[in-house]
């Protein structure tokens, strides 16, 4: 992974002063040993601060161009030490894009900053090789974007890939079940054809569970197992009925899912789940306690949000604060209004005020976002 920062810090720093100018790339990861993963950013937002206008926000959002992108002579792939490469352009591009950030909501001027993930398909026959080095060059000035090439090393044991998944939570040392799974919906190409990862090619290919920090170290190894087909699976006409919950489409994913079962490791350790001919995952931990951790934060910030409950200096430190919105200091009111009722957060309106029940002598209910109001679901 630290190969791949630094090839792309050497792009990004010798663009830095660009990126007011157009769309930058913040990412270039394999998925696959054919499938390449480019990820664009459009701009940010400086957000103003509580209780300031957010009509006064200021941003830079210069788009990425969509339809150009998915244009594969726009691209061209080469490698400086892969003799067998050669140097082409993608047979196919596929885009996915996701709203990353929001300027001026409910303003005249508001601005929507998007994120791009495009994937850039390799011609049959072509794939990457491990510890290989590769470039992937395009026209800034035609996609709009503040660099023109990115470097990567296709590396499974070092270089993460995006469609490898594990829980980073963690898991449990004395789990029965243990899996990683492999899953990726590839987005649209320029003729409206989705794409979803399919690892036929790779069926057989072994995983491995290596130590997170010593990436040498292996410390168990399977083969990946298909685990369901979307064409056939999730169907109308062949959908499974092994499932205990409906899913949209069937699906989350949205693509096959395959899965690496490592239920036979056991030892605690922090860990990688790699891929040979994909990548690895980003760490995860396994222990017996391996849940504490996430379930003291949780609760602890459950906590700090709760009314009318004095959080002294002693115990909280920097979170500290006086008691806040307990009765004997406001005046609580219960109120038969829904939250979509409301046209805003003030608690001043009207309909709101007109649908007061009576005193509500109560507190400790957990504020949601911090907010002043509470519904049944807080307490």
């Amino acid at each position: 992974m630290m190969k791949l920062r630094l090839s792309l810090l050497t792009v990004l720093l010798f663009f830095s002063m660009s990126k007011l100018l157009a769309s930058d790339i913040i990412e270039i990861v394999p998925i696959t040993e054919t499938i390449v993963l480019l990820h664009f950013d459009d701009g940010s937002v400086d957000h103003a601060d509580y209780l300031e206008s957010k009509c006064a926000e200021t941003f830079v959002n210069i788009p990425l161009d969509t339809t150009a992108v998915l244009q594969p002579n726009v691209f061209t792939i080469s490698s400086i030490d892969d003799g067998a490469f050669g140097t082409f352009s993608p047979s196919i591009i596929s885009r996915k894009s996701k709203i990353m950030d929001l300027a001026r909501p409910f303003c005249s001027d508001r601005a929507d900053i998007y994120d791009h993930w495009v994937y850039l398909h390799l011609p049959s026959g072509k794939k990457f090789s491990r510890n290989k080095n590769y470039t992937v060059s395009w026209s800034s000035s035609t996609l709009n974007t503040s660099v023109s090439f990115a470097t990567f090393e296709f590396d499974e044991f070092n270089v993460y890939s995006d469609a490898v998944h594990v829980n980073q939570i963690g898991m449990n040392s004395s789990a029965s079940k243990k899996y990683g799974y492999l899953s990726a919906w590839l987005g649209i190409d320029k003729d409206g054809t989705i794409h979803r990862l399919e690892l036929d090619d790779l069926a057989g290919n072994a995983f491995h569970i290596v130590d997170a920090v010593d990436r040498s170290n292996i410390v168990f190894s399977g083969t990946i197992q298909q685990r369901t087909d979307f064409e056939t699976d999730f169907s109308p006409d062949t959908k499974r009925t092994d499932f205990i919950r409906d899913r949209i489409n069937g699906n989350y994913a949205g693509s096959d899912v395959w899965e690496c079962d490592f239920s036979g490791l056991s030892a605690s350790g922090e860990y990688v789940l790699v891929v040979e001919g994909m990548g690895c995952s980003f760490p995860f931990k396994m222990s017996n306690n391996a849940y504490a951790d996430p379930f003291y934060l949780v609760t602890r910030m459950l906590y700090l949000q709760r009314a009318g409950i004095e959080m002294p200096a002693s115990n909280f430190g920097q979170w500290a604060r006086p008691r806040s919105l307990h009765f004997d200091d406001v005046d609580i009111k219960l109120i038969n209004v829904r939250s979509i009722d409301q046209k805003g957060e003030t608690g001043k309106d009207p309909d709101v005020a007109s649908k007061v029940i009576g005193d509500f002598d109560t507190y400790g209910w957990y504020r949601d976002a911090g907010d002043w109001d509470g519904y049944v679901r807080h307490l």
